[in-house]
């Protein structure tokens, strides 16, 4: 065999590929609820498509916008320790108050399925309000201070 430019004759190689299938509509839909605020716990609904099975280690995790990797969570909820309510295909959880970072940043929620190893809904982008501190003005009026 002749060559002009490298030595090495030329290698081929044969592959096996597993590829996963491409979901347009998300198999989990999430929801927050209401306006929220570092005040209160927040609570999160989210609801399922019929044929989606929810693990015991499935979570939930509150992520601000802009996130690279599954870990950058600022807080999450196991979805079975956590559950407020399950009817009718819509569940609920809370995060605590406690776990809420106070910032003006843009915050989305992701559901993570530990059986596909994936996320398996994404919430839209919402704000979280800062707490609203009362401090008493000299006449004794309260004025809210942000």
């Amino acid at each position: 065999m002749m060559y002009t430019i490298s030595d090495h004759k030329p290698v081929s190689g044969t592959f096996d590929l597993e590829v996963k299938p491409v979901v347009f509509i998300p198999m989990i839909t999430l929801m927050h609820e209401g306006l929220w605020t570092t005040e209160n716990d927040i609570l999160i609904s989210y609801s399922s498509t019929p044929d989606f099975l929810s693990s015991p280690w499935d979570w939930i995790g509150l992520y601000k916008v802009g996130l690279r990797h599954i870990n950058d969570y600022v807080s999450f909820v196991w979805v079975g320790d956590n559950q407020v309510s399950s009817n009718d295909g819509l569940n609920q959880v809370y995060i605590n108050v406690n776990n809420i970072p106070e910032t003006e940043d843009q915050f989305l929620l992701c559901y993570y399925s530990n059986s596909l190893q994936s996320v398996a809904g994404i919430s839209n982008p919402f704000k979280i309000q800062p707490r609203v501190i009362l401090q008493e003005d000299p006449p004794g009026e309260a004025q809210p201070q942000i």
